[in-house]
């Protein structure tokens, strides 16, 4: 067969086009594969991981006991027991999609060509949970009377929840989750440490305000305000501090905000961790935000956004 005759030259350039597919396609996949496992290992650095190399994330919610009394329904009779607000859930959910492989067809596509190729890596282990903080009391029914744990005994059930090595992301502040508080406490009189500290505004009601430890002269407070056409404005606070090698465990969040909204948009800070990672690396950092918002709580429904919501960091002012 001549080489020279025009079905020749067609099959050579079929068969280079191929070759030429086939070798872009190679070296697509293996950037792709580097691109996602750098991510991955950055994801695990970040969040802490466990000697031999996996990383387990439980994210945990407020426990909000409701006493008799204290519901609205439709039928007659009180709920009484445990329960989370919607903000934080949805805020928890999204946290833990970050954890989660991507499942697009895109995505499984890349995969499998990738495995017929040998591209394919040992994935890293990234398993992640929701759950709910114990409780702050002993029982919660209606026939008994409401009885709270000591200090100590609460040392204790927060000391036994985090006794796992693995990373905890700690939604809601010390009120209603006590694994915050316990760590809070155990964090007082570290320079950068932020607490939310119960105070009163001008008006008697009660308020927060967030002060960082080494800085309690200029505290940050929380405002209430009314727009031009009198719909009320607030400013709320939030704060998301990153705390290594906590015990047992490689690492501890806390997100913690004023409001529901507030503590939603400080576990949606954490989903753009390479953001963080960008400013504070892979070490211990303590990061205060402002949130002005015409709404409390729906910052927390993507769908139902306040039309007028900023952020804006207060301190450190020198990063982000």
């Amino acid at each position: 067969m001549s080489w020279s005759t025009p079905a020749a030259q067609i099959f050579l350039g079929v068969v280079a086009n191929v070759a030429s597919l086939i070798v872009i396609t190679v070296v697509a996949l293996g950037l792709i594969h580097a691109v996602g496992t750098r991510r991955k290992r950055r994801l695990r650095a970040f969040f802490g991981s466990r000697r031999d190399g996996s990383a387990h994330i439980e994210v945990v919610v407020s426990n909000i006991q409701v006493r008799p009394g204290g519901t609205v329904g439709r039928h007659t009779g009180s709920y009484y027991g445990t329960t989370i607000t919607e903000g934080e859930y949805r805020a928890a959910t999204r946290l833990r999609a970050v954890f989660q492989p991507r499942t697009s067809i895109t995505s499984k596509l890349f995969t499998a060509l990738a495995g017929q190729l040998g591209l394919q890596g040992p994935d890293v282990v990234l398993r992640s949970d929701i759950s709910v903080s114990p409780p702050y009391t002993k029982v919660n029914h209606p026939d008994a009377e409401l009885e709270l744990h000591t200090d100590a005994t609460i040392r204790e059930i927060a000391q036994a929840a985090l006794a796992q090595p693995c990373t905890y992301v700690l939604i809601g502040g010390p009120v209603y989750n006590p694994l915050t508080a316990y760590v809070v406490q155990r964090q007082t009189g570290i320079r950068g440490t932020i607490q939310m500290v119960p105070r009163r505004a001008p008006d008697g009601t009660p308020t927060w305000c967030a002060v960082v430890c080494g800085e309690e002269d200029r505290p940050f407070e929380r405002r209430e305000d009314r727009a031009a056409d009198g719909t009320p404005f607030y400013t709320e606070l939030f704060y998301i501090q990153k705390i290594k090698n906590f015990g047992n465990c490689p690492a501890v969040f806390l997100c913690v905000g004023s409001t529901i909204a507030a503590t939603s948009a400080a576990v949606e800070m954490l989903t753009s961790w390479p953001r963080l990672v960008a400013k504070f690396g892979l070490d211990d950092f303590s990061v205060l935000f402002q949130l002005e918002t015409s709404d409390q709580a729906a910052f927390a429904d993507p769908d139902h956004r306040p039309t007028r919501f900023n952020v804006r960091q207060l301190w450190p002012p020198d990063v982000m």
